[in-house]
């Protein structure tokens, strides 16, 4: 036997070894003679080599003749069907579903979720419209946030596939041009709330400086308290957090911040119930102010109330780690009802005994409101300021790093085919990732420093973002999805122009208030500030 005869039948044992027989590839080629010439198409298999192939040959001389472009259109074809193939694992309802969580870590998820800043500025809310209208306000608008949330839940098996997001399920049943104009409001509420959290997060930390120079005694220097100084304190640690790959990441923080919400806000509803002798609030809300300036603090409140009822969107991605049986629609069900209720019965507690505790006087932290309470210990509100740093630190990334999913996939887009099919998602460059990150920071950073108007910025995403998001998109896929009778259809028809209607007057009321704060706030001032 020749030696190129050898080396062929060498060759052709290493791939039958790691691959099975040319006689077994349903487009191989055909077998060589024994003892004749290596066949020319060995050339394009070793070129493979280039790729990560495991049953090339090392010499490397067969490489030179092979068709580059052909090989990189091959290789690419081959990492699509996988992509396709690892999507249908995921999604087809004919496959046995991974999720593991009980409807109890369901209701825990949720309710995390939906508690957050807002309850500390639902008094200031229901100072406005009174102790009746204000708990009726919140009962309807919780139950439309119920409504919602179940209406979402068939989305998540809709024609045949899983949908693990609610951008996936809105692209699957209405089309990606609506999903883009619904989930646009989605991100733009993710930017505001970034920005509210700097506020919130600066005031509590204004307040434990005060309270640590209050401490020390009269003649101790106290490092100076203006607000501006606090956003620039969160915003230095955002910097350092945001170069975090992913959200998952700081996951870990992400369950410590949830229970320090729930611990800030039942102690803001406890302290409210220890007040609610004094009786101080009034059945119509503030009695002072103009019809105008009522009108407007009225709209504003809407907001607020709406900014608390806006995460029914996240019924889906919690349905997805719902283990089955039973069917994740009915324990998802279960869910929704049990989290809004509760949430419902804190924000009533919160809200009204709040109020009626310091009366038409109550600014947009409740919290701030017991500073100067002989009756209340010192040390309470210091541990729920505590909390509110220790959860909003995590938290701005919770809303941060789904936006800068979006400007990576963005910036995928701009540049080069072949440097895209090498970039992935999370994998970008630190340099890259140091600069539009940062620029992030920093933009949410100014806007908290010269806009320090919680309250205002609260509403404007309630107002902005609870519509499309809360009501529009689930209302459309239910009637797409369950087909439900006429009288349904024009129920639900009713109720998506009625709260079209409350959105409006409260994006109204929201940007007055946003105006009216920043009318009389010097921004980089040196006080401190005081929010109402």
């Amino acid at each position: 036997m020749t030696a190129g005869g050898a080396r062929t039948e060498a060759t052709a044992g290493t791939a039958g070894a790691g691959n099975g027989s040319a006689a077994a590839r349903p487009n191989g080629p055909a077998a060589p003679a024994p003892g004749g010439p290596a066949p020319a198409a060995a050339a394009p298999r070793r070129s493979l080599d280039l790729l990560g192939s495991d049953d090339a040959d090392s010499n490397g001389a067969e490489a030179a003749a092979g068709d580059e472009g052909a090989l990189w259109e091959r290789f690419h074809g081959r990492r699509q069907q996988q992509s396709r193939q690892l999507l249908r694992s995921v999604s087809t309802l004919g496959r046995p579903h991974k999720g593991h969580s009980s409807w109890l870590a369901g209701v825990g998820h949720l309710i995390c979720a939906t508690i957050g800043a807002g309850v500390l500025s639902l008094p200031n809310a229901v100072a406005w419209l009174g102790y009746v209208a204000g708990p009726l306000m919140i009962v309807f608008c919780t139950g439309v946030a119920m409504a919602s949330g179940e209406m979402l839940t068939p989305a998540y098996r809709a024609k045949g596939h899983r949908r693990p997001t609610f951008k996936d399920a809105v692209s699957a049943q209405l089309g990606r041009r609506h999903a883009a104009a619904i989930i646009s409001f989605l991100y733009l509420k993710y930017f505001l709330i970034t920005v509210g959290y700097t506020v919130v997060t600066a005031t509590a930390m204004q307040y434990i400086a005060r309270y640590a120079c209050d401490a020390a005694g009269k003649g101790a220097s106290c490092p100076a308290s203006a607000l501006w100084i606090h956003v620039l304190i969160f915003s230095a640690v955002q910097l350092l957090l945001s170069q975090l790959p992913n959200l998952e990441s700081v996951a870990g923080a992400s369950a410590v911040g949830a229970l320090m919400s729930l611990l800030y806000t039942g102690i803001a509803a406890a302290l409210a119930f220890a007040l609610v002798g004094r009786g101080r609030g009034s059945p119509l809300g503030r009695p002072g102010a103009s019809p105008f300036d009522k009108t407007m603090g009225v709209f504003n409140a809407l907001g607020s109330i709406l900014f608390l009822n806006g995460t029914p969107m996240l019924t889906i991605d919690i349905q997805h780690t719902m283990k089955e049986p039973p069917p994740s629609e009915i324990t998802m069900r279960k869910v929704v009802r049990t989290a809004f209720s509760v949430s419902m019965l804190l924000y009533l507690a919160a809200g009204t005994a709040g109020y009626i505790a310091i009366g038409d006087g109550v600014g947009t932290d409740i919290l701030v409101e017991f500073e100067n309470e002989p009756q209340i210990p010192e040390v309470v509100p210091l541990i729920a300021n505590v909390a509110i740093i220790v959860h909003f630190f995590p938290a701005y990334q919770v809303f941060a790093q789904p936006l800068f999913v979006v400007l990576e996939q963005a910036l995928l887009r701009m540049l080069p085919a072949r440097m895209r099919e090498r970039l992935a998602i999370g994998s970008f460059d630190w340099s890259v990732r140091l600069v539009y990150r940062s620029l992030y920071v920093c933009i949410t950073a100014v806007l908290a420093a010269c806009l320090p108007f919680f309250g205002a910025i609260s509403g404007l995403i309630g107002a902005l973002a609870f519509w499309p998001t809360v009501v529009l998109a689930p209302i459309m896929m239910y009637l797409q999805i369950r087909k439900p009778p006429k009288a349904h259809v024009l129920a639900l028809q009713a109720l998506l122009w009625a709260m079209l209607a409350v959105s409006a007057c409260a994006l109204v009321g929201s940007f007055y208030s946003f105006v009216q704060s920043a009318r009389n706030f010097k921004p980089f001032g040196g006080g401190a500030h005081r929010p109402h």
